[in-house]
């Protein structure tokens, strides 16, 4: 139940917080529907769906998992057969893969360190400085949004010119011949 926050205190090791991580699979709510216009979604019990065995549901016993400890005061989904979640509750479950898993950690961690990486690229006091409310001094959120983004652009335009600096082929210069002695001495 704590795995991550046991992972982040550092009582447990990666190797065990994956397992944890990965044991929860079984016991995720299965999506029911797609999403509806508002961000709402239905998803159903897996102890219905065949992936748990649970006393509560009138579920086909799985060989794998099995709920040992019912609650006595069972949720909502323990006692329909679905149940819609609202998106600002349910973000957690919306997420293509599960948080922690592998194909997780494969999927967004790369995004995060890109994130992490242009805000450090336009936070850079030499250039953008986008930390420094000193840089836009103008009140309301549209103004601050466009010189916000007017700040972006420079940094992209200052990323672009990077990448093409780096594409150019880089010319010696021209050696000098000199065939006289008085070509070595200064006027």
């Amino acid at each position: 139940m704590d795995a991550s926050a046991n992972y982040r205190a550092n009582a447990i090791d990666k190797e065990t917080w994956e397992a944890r991580i990965e044991a929860r699979t079984p016991y995720r709510l299965v999506p029911i529907s797609g999403f509806e216009a508002e961000g709402y979604r239905r998803f159903g019990c897996p102890a219905q769906r065949g992936r748990i065995g649970c006393p509560l549901k009138e579920s086909p016993p799985s060989p794998r998992t099995k709920v040992f400890d019912p609650p006595e005061l069972p949720p909502v989904i323990c006692t329909q057969r679905t149940i819609t979640i609202a998106p600002t509750v349910g973000a957690c479950h919306f997420q293509e893969h599960p948080f922690g898993s592998p194909k997780w950690q494969e999927t967004y961690a790369k995004g995060r360190n890109a994130i992490e990486g242009l805000n450090g690229y336009v936070k850079d006091p030499s250039h953008q400085a986008l930390a420094e409310a000193a840089r836009r001094r103008v009140r309301g959120i549209a103004a601050q949004s466009i010189f916000v983004a007017m700040l972006l652009a420079a940094a992209n335009l200052r990323k672009l010119a990077s990448f093409a600096a780096k594409d150019e082929p880089k010319r010696e210069r021209a050696r000098r011949r000199r065939e006289d002695i008085h070509d070595y001495r200064t006027a």
